[in-house]
């Protein structure tokens, strides 16, 4: 019920079964399928980057299931190397690790409890490096595809920030150093100030004038 402004009486709406089915029906619904298909559109289905999920431990089916999981997407992994790939696969031995790899998913605790797909490889590397160089080598080159230019366009955008119309003579080392700077370095908070004053007044002799900085200061910055 809604209460007016100027009126001491409610204002009471009333929805029947029957209007709310035919929102749903008519409204929802359809607004949610427009919704997913001009999602479906943005974000068209990646064949690569969807069987690359069989790393995804979270996506491991139940034990009985097990025998036959990812041996498709494996297969799309290995045809797209062979076809452009930069690394080279042993085929027949990468399925033959897959299938040492589900066994040991399910038999080692720490394997299965990792999440996502960067996480299983470091595990792997770590420990079970020798045992599935081919699976490690397939999913480090899964890990470097780019999904999007938003990086690129970052990058890009700092670019045009630090090396404007003024600052057209800059190096290129030198724009590549504070471009590093911006986006490497640690948060200005956290810079050591203290050591960096110390370290610049002890790289050679300074001169200080007085006029500017006392004694007092003086040695309390050395």
């Amino acid at each position: 019920s809604l209460r007016t402004e100027d009126a001491a009486t409610d204002i009471v709406i009333s929805v029947t079964e029957a209007k709310r089915l035919s929102f749903d029906r008519n409204v929802r619904k359809a607004y949610l399928q427009a919704l997913i298909d001009c999602l479906r559109q943005r974000f068209p289905a990646m064949p690569v980057i969807s069987a690359l999920g069989i790393f995804d431990t979270r996506n491991f089916p139940c034990r009985r299931d097990v025998a036959s999981y990812g041996t498709e997407q494996l297969d799309v992994l290995i045809t797209r190397l062979a076809v452009d790939g930069p690394i080279e696969i042993d085929a027949d031995s990468a399925k033959s690790e897959w299938m040492q790899l589900k066994s040991a998913i399910l038999t080692h605790p720490n394997l299965m409890s990792s999440k996502g797909v960067s996480q299983l490889c470091k595990l792997l590397k770590d420990q079970h490096g020798e045992d599935f160089a081919n699976l490690v080598a397939i999913a480090d080159w899964g890990l470097a595809i780019c999904l999007s230019t938003a990086e690129c366009e970052r990058d890009f955008s700092l670019l045009k920030i630090i090396k404007t119309a003024r600052r057209n003579n800059m190096a290129t080392s030198t724009l590549e150093k504070l471009m590093r700077l911006k986006l490497d370095a640690p948060a200005i908070s956290d810079y050591p100030f203290d050591s960096a004053m110390t370290a610049w007044l002890n790289a050679t002799q300074r001169r200080i004038t007085t006029a500017s900085v006392t004694a007092g200061e003086r040695a309390e910055l050395q």
